[in-house]
């Protein structure tokens, strides 16, 4: 898993939509992992202030095995570094 934190005036819109900038009291952190489904690689990732990475890791985790294969067959035909698909799932906090 690769971790970045943001903590000085990185941009983000909260899901009310209303425009925040990260500070040292309020990071943002973008979580990126690999994955592996059958012979496809492919990665995950998402921009969260969740500090505590067991936490993520196994949302993440939870999202890649409900992805099907094809789902991320025809992900990786059109993702750039610039242009990707987003899976319909969000992030709770870890209280599953």
């Amino acid at each position: 898993m690769s971790i970045r934190k943001y903590s000085n005036s990185y941009p983000f819109k909260t899901l009310s939509g209303s425009l925040e900038y990260s500070t040292m009291e309020k990071p943002v952190i973008r979580y990126v992992k690999n994955y592996i489904n059958g012979k496809t690689q492919f990665s995950l990732f998402m921009f969260s202030s969740e500090t505590d990475i067991k936490k993520v890791e196994y949302f993440m985790n939870k999202v890649a095995k409900k992805l099907h294969v094809t789902q991320i067959q025809e992900s990786l035909e059109v993702a750039t570094m610039s242009n990707f698909l987003w899976a319909n799932e969000f992030y709770s906090g870890g209280s599953e």
